[in-house]
């Protein structure tokens, strides 16, 4: 790999790193939101 490859590889795991952490934030958020609609819907499962 050349550096300018290597460079542009560091670049996009920033991005997606970014992009994901943000994901996960989002979701923690919106579980921690709902906690009485996912127990329902584990005892509807059952």
């Amino acid at each position: 790999m050349t550096v300018n490859a290597l460079a542009a590889y560091r670049r996009a795991c920033m991005k997606l790193k970014v992009i994901l952490s943000a994901y996960w934030e989002r979701a923690v958020q919106f579980l921690s939101q709902n906690p009485r609609e996912l127990s329902s819907c584990d005892n509807n499962s059952t």
